[in-house]
């Protein structure tokens, strides 16, 4: 790139530093500009917008076309190489490379307009607009969406319709820029626990094409103890006899035994969790009632037992929907 410009805010005396952009200079017996190879895909992994400024010293005129708008393409991602005209053809795809032209420049001003600050103020505005909907398009590039840009040469652009291209070979790096949101719908869960099934079946299916939307757990867990909250809430809400209700949520298999979190709620909404996890004999001498599958030796269903229940002081009065319903020894 030939320069990094940064558009600048002018307010009263002083001028406030905004967004940067990317200016390839070309004068105007350019016509075609090419990005192949290493240079295509340097472009596809640039950060800042790139516009063309053609630049004519007879006329002392500056025009400034967006390479962005060649990069809207439905299949940009899948493409080997673009090739630019500054002048009108019909686009064509020849060999993975796409040829395009950049149609009517965004801006286009003379020397004559440096001194004008209406003019200024309104390219500003202009531009301002220019980069934020760029900016859109390479956030989303690869997930395979992309927004037209509707312009006229120095006019406020507008957003157009959204594409979707959907390539299977490209799926899992397209479902990867996913996860940022599903992680923040997941963060809402304790506010709306209603989101709490779909978000789990959202992170299921993106694990089963291969992209992990929850690599250290806290967002699966975080969402397995509010729903379980909720659960025993409802608990000790129907059965006015218990005073505290206990569950065993989050049971996996491991190659010891069995880990899972006995979560505890007392009429005061006091709620508390703790994780345990060991062999068949290590929970049982812990208090849990342990059922092994007679034909796979494997633990079939894991409980409280009364040695648990003794060393708090406790006694079961019931058993609703897998939720333990228990209440205080008298005297102790």
């Amino acid at each position: 790139m030939d320069a990094v410009a940064t558009l600048l805010r002018r307010k009263d005396r002083l001028l406030y530093a905004e967004d940067s952009f990317s200016v390839q200079f070309k004068s105007r017996t350019v016509k075609v500009v090419e990005y192949l190879d290493k240079r295509f895909d340097a472009l596809l992994k640039q950060e800042l917008s790139l516009f063309i400024g053609h630049v004519d010293l007879t006329t002392a005129e500056i025009k400034l076309n967006s390479v962005g708008t060649a990069l809207t393409h439905p299949n940009i991602n899948d493409m080997k190489g673009l090739v630019l005209y500054l002048d009108p053809i019909e686009q064509k795809c020849e060999d993975g490379v796409l040829h395009t032209s950049l149609g009517e420049p965004a801006l286009k001003w003379t020397a004559a307009h440096l001194a004008d600050r209406e003019f200024e103020q309104k390219l500003y505005v202009v531009m301002k607009q220019w980069l934020e909907l760029e900016r859109w398009n390479r956030r989303y590039r690869k997930m395979g969406m992309q927004t037209q840009i509707q312009w006229k040469t120095n006019e406020i652009p507008s957003r157009g319709g959204t594409t979707v291209m959907w390539n299977p070979a490209r799926a899992e790096e397209a479902l990867g820029e996913v996860v940022p949101a599903v992680q923040m719908i997941a963060g809402l869960v304790p506010s709306n626990v209603s989101l709490a099934e779909p978000v789990l079946r959202l992170m299921a299916w993106l694990r089963d094409r291969g992209v992990e939307p929850d690599p250290s757990g806290v967002h699966h867990l975080m969402i397995i103890l509010h729903v379980g909250e909720e659960r025993l809430t409802e608990a000790l809400e129907k059965h006015s006899e218990a005073e505290i209700a206990t569950h065993c949520i989050d049971i996996r298999e491991t190659p010891s035994g069995l880990a899972f979190w006995v979560q505890s709620a007392n009429r005061e909404r006091k709620v508390d969790a703790t994780k345990h996890e060991g062999s068949i004999v290590e929970l049982r001498a812990l208090g849990f009632d342990v059922e092994v599958d007679p034909d796979s030796q494997r633990i079939s269903d894991i409980g409280i037992g009364t040695p648990w229940l003794k060393k708090r002081n406790l006694e079961m009065v019931g058993v609703s929907e897998g939720v333990f319903l228990l209440r205080r020894v008298v005297g102790c």
